[in-house]
Order: C-alpha cells, then structure tokens, then sequence
C-alpha cells in the first residue's frame, strides 16, 4: 500500500539519481575522450594499417576516408593503436566499406576538433601514397549486406528519378548532402528546411506521424507497434550509423508520448534513454548539436504536443494532418531558444514552410523508398512509382525556391541570445502548456 502511494516519487528520485550520476560519469571519461592516443605521432609521416569502418564520402574534388586504425609502423616494429583517422583520397579511388588498408601518410592535427573527438577521430591527413587493400573482411555479414543494399538503392534513386530531385531523395532518406546545388542548400538554409536532408528524430518523427494515421483504424497498442516496426526495418534499410539509430530511437520515444499523452512516463523514459545514449558516448552532450536538438524535439513531443492537441482543430476530419501539424509545431517550439542561442539568426519563414512542407515530406521519404525497392525486381515499374514521389519532391524544391525569394521574409540576425534569454523563453513557453492544460481540464 505504502509502495503503491509513494512509487512514482521513488521513482522520479531514483531516475534523477542516475541521471545526475551518470553526467558525473561521462564528465571524467569526457576527459579521457579528449586525450588523443595519437598525440606523439602527429606531424609524422607514417605507415599505418586499418580497417574502412563507413562508407566513403564524396565532395566535389575528393573523397573523406574515415580509417579506425588497427597498427602503426615504429622503429621496433608494428605497435597496435587505437582511435580513427580522417583522410583526404582521390575522387577516383575505389575504396569500399570493410576494406583493410596499409598506407603511408602524415597525421595531421584536425580542423574540427570537438565534433570530430566526438566520433572517435583524433587526426586527419591526406593523399596518401603507398596504399594496400590487404583484405576484406571483419565485418558483419548483415552490416555488409546493409551496406550494399543502400548502396544499391543509391543507384536505383539516381536511375528511377531526374536530378536534382534524385540529389533531395538521397539527401533525405540517405543523409547525403553532396549531390545538392548551391541553390538548393541556399534555399534550404534561408527558410529553415535544411533539415531535412538529415536522417533526424523529427524527419523520423514525421515518418511514424505518417504511419499511424495510416493505421488509424487499429487499436493503439498495434498502431504504434506496427509504427515502430516499420521505422526500424526503414533504418536498417537506409543508415545504421549512430546518429540515424539515435535518430530513431528519439522519434520512436517522442511519437509514443503523442499516443499515449502519459508526461511523467514519457520524460522519466526519456532521461534514461539519454543516460544511456551519454555514457555510450559522452561528447553527444557537449558537441553533437544534432543530440541536443533531437533530444529537445522530443521534449517538444512529450510536453507541448498534448497542449497543443488540445486546442488543434481537424481532430476528426483531417487525423493525419492534424497530427503532422503537432508534430512539427511542438519540436520547432521547443528547439527554437537553442537555434537561436547556437547560430544566433532566424529564418522568418522557416515557420510557415516547415507546415506546408511536413505533410508531404514523409510521403516523398515512402513512396520513394517503395520506388527504390520496386526498382530492384522491375525497373519500368520503379520509375512510373517513382513519378508520385518525384511530385512530392518537386513540390518541396519549388516551395523553398519561392519563400527564400520572398523580399519580405528574411533572416533575423541576433548579435547575442544569451543562455539567460533561453531560460527565459522556456519558462514562457512552460507557462502557456500550463495555462493550456489548466484551461481545458476545467
């Protein structure tokens, strides 16, 4: 009885525990993070062995190579090292996910320390010479299966749509950026669409928002299984680097709070979702803006969705656009004091193209997805399902071109948003899900 009453305060002291405990934890082993195991060779020329551990990414003029090193060549022999090295290559190398290199290069401190610390990578270098694939292999089976699936799928966009829609697919279901034009990423930029060309929490969100409307007829313990189901197989399908599984992981979490509208249960889960994320990797919290922004989306998700679903329209009429709509206003609430704290500019039509845009932006990720993969068995086939997703995708090019050239809308530039200024608007925007919620219980 005395269990029953006083659980969830147990609970809550206990979650807060851990959480203040395991910030704790990932402070001092952020420390050993920074420690760069390849300090003493830095501005050397060196010979090095390891292993292709992602897939080669491609620029305008070459390659990055991201290479998690196995040995370095010493004066006594080979010496066994650890940590990632980024590297320069030719575009026309042909260097493949899984490969075992032995080169000879010079380790160069790295331009972009705290994001790239973060991801394990502690020196860069470039153009090396001397290179040897000595053999492929120590990779997982299913991982090189994913692999040459997206890789496959890659092609099949290029093959089934005309560019630059083919480039926005790719950029939206595969996280690559580097097929868009400079107007594209302009346009993008000035009405705050930029991101979705990357796999984040709130495209996942926007995905499952799709899906369980969808499903709607089913109770909501199979909607939101199903749901779940759906956007995992679509994960492995497309990405399993970890911040698309972080990705996931977050919309999942913040599309079960919509569902369930349960706030206490949502954050407690949320905050052990997190401790768990930061102890796999401390640096998420201090350099990944990607972490904090996804992790702030679900807040949005958790705390102003059932706020705002109250006074919505269109609950009955139009479901999925409805929750489309909360969906993206409750995450560009709750991230928008730390955008504007982090790059200190706004886009002044990012509101209004982000609501336009987020109906059909899960629809381009699903039809164009199912025209990839009809492509595999019949190729005529793929490319007349591929035309539905090239609309959607013509739809969110033409919309971005038209309201970045809108001479009235523009970009707030801020010289400072302090953290004070945040606390501020997020005090403001906790009093309206109080006066909301208060409202409408009465």
């Amino acid at each position: 009885m005395i269990w029953r009453r006083y659980k969830s305060i147990v609970l809550w002291i206990f979650t807060l525990s851990i959480f203040i405990l395991a910030n704790f934890y990932t402070g001092i082993r952020q420390n050993l993070l920074t420690t760069n195991p390849l300090e003493h060779y830095l501005n050397q020329t060196v010979s090095v062995k390891g292993l292709v551990v992602q897939k080669p990414v491609f620029k305008q003029y070459y390659q990055n190579l991201t290479l998690k090193l196995d040995a370095l060549l010493t004066p006594t022999g080979w010496q066994s090292v650890s940590g990632k090295i980024l590297i320069k290559i030719p575009p026309t190398w042909s260097l493949e996910y899984g490969d075992c290199l032995e080169m000879k290069l010079k380790l160069e401190s790295i331009e972009n320390q705290n994001y790239l610390i973060q991801r394990g990578i502690y020196a860069q270098s470039q153009y090396p010479s001397q290179l040897k694939v000595t053999n492929q292999k120590k990779i997982f089976l299913l991982s090189k299966w994913l692999y040459q699936l997206r890789k496959q799928l890659d092609q099949n966009i290029e093959f089934i749509l005309p560019f630059p829609d083919s480039a926005l697919l790719r950029g939206i279901l595969l996280g690559e950026k580097e097929g868009l034009s400079v107007q594209i990423v302009t346009d993008f930029r000035r009405t705050g669409l930029a991101h979705i060309v990357a796999l984040s929490g709130t495209n996942i969100s926007y995905i499952l928002a799709f899906i369980t409307a969808l499903f709607g007829f089913m109770p909501k313990k199979w909607r939101f299984g199903l749901s779940a189901l759906c956007i995992i197989l679509f994960v492995m399908m497309v990405d399993t680097e970890t911040s698309v599984i972080r990705a996931a992981v977050l919309g999942i979490l913040g599309m079960w709070a919509i569902l369930e509208q349960r706030l206490a249960q949502s954050f407690l889960l949320l905050l052990w979702v997190a401790v768990g994320m930061l102890i796999f990797n401390p640096g998420f919290l201090a350099y990944d803006l990607g972490f904090q922004l996804s992790f702030l989306a679900v807040l949005g998700l958790i705390f102003v969705g059932p706020a705002l679903s109250k006074i919505l329209p269109l609950k009955y009429k139009y479901p999925y656009l409805r929750q489309i709509l909360i969906t993206t206003l409750a995450a560009q609430i709750a991230v928008l004091p730390w955008v504007l704290h982090q790059f200190g500019q706004l886009a002044l039509v990012a509101p209004l193209a982000n609501l336009v845009a987020a109906p059909v932006i899960p629809l381009a990720m699903l039809l164009g997805t199912l025209a990839s993969l009809i492509a595999f068995i019949w190729i005529k086939l793929g490319i007349f399902c591929g035309f539905f997703a090239d609309l959607c995708l013509k739809f969110i090019l033409l919309l971005s071109h038209s309201l970045a050239n809108l001479t009235f809308f523009g970009t707030a530039e801020l010289k400072s948003f302090p953290l004070f200024l945040v606390l501020v608007f997020y005090g403001i925007i906790i009093g309206g899900i109080l006066l909301i919620n208060k409202k409408h219980k009465g």
